[in-house]
């Protein structure tokens, strides 16, 4: 998308396909495509141009499009650093009760730091602050960002940690062996991601 000029403006969880290989019921988690949905919002932006429309999602807008400034395709980038932040900790890095509220936030705190978990690896909190950055000028470039190395370093391979105690103390849709399918699911909840 970025070497397309294309920003999607929406980027959320809710947004984000995880795809197994058709001929692999049970894949390994490298095994998986990642596929973006929903370019309701998406725009061309070629360089050096910028947009100053208000859309998306409040909670994983960056502070300069919610703020109602001129953005770029950096705004993306905040997005996937609030997507990360949100899949590790469990809620936004910064969070208020209305979109209002979270603008006045953005427009009185002008250095922003998420509070990472200590326990987060070195490579994984360095990409988040260099994601989460207020101004998207200070915010970590696309080659940069491809490139990095939480991005780039090999995943461990799984070691089986479970007692066969606690595992047979998992609730039952722990132990399914039946793929999820998407005629297997209602179509009200397809896009349903908590």
């Amino acid at each position: 998308m970025h070497s397309k000029g294309i920003v999607h403006r929406d980027l959320k969880p809710q947004n984000i396909l995880l795809c197994r290989p058709p001929d692999r019921p049970h894949p390994m988690p490298t095994e998986y495509t990642v596929k973006l949905a929903d370019f309701g919002f998406a725009r061309f932006l070629t360089d050096g141009v910028m947009a100053g429309t208000l859309c998306g999602s409040p909670m994983y807008m960056a502070p300069e499009v919610i703020m109602s400034h001129q953005y770029d395709a950096k705004a993306d980038l905040w997005s996937i650093g609030t997507i990360i932040y949100q899949c590790l900790v469990g809620s936004a890095p910064f969070v208020e009760k209305t979109p209002q509220a979270l603008k006045t936030f953005y427009e009185k705190n002008r250095d922003l730091r998420p509070k990472i978990p200590d326990s987060c690896s070195a490579p994984l909190k360095d990409l988040l602050y260099r994601l989460l950055k207020r101004n998207a000028k200070d915010r970590i470039e696309f080659e940069d960002f491809f490139t990095h190395p939480f991005l780039i370093a090999p995943l461990p391979a799984p070691q089986p940690t479970m007692s066969r105690r606690i595992e047979n103390a998992q609730p039952k849709y722990y132990q399914s062996r039946t793929p999820v399918t998407p005629s297997s699911v209602p179509a009200s909840n397809l896009y349903d991601i908590q």
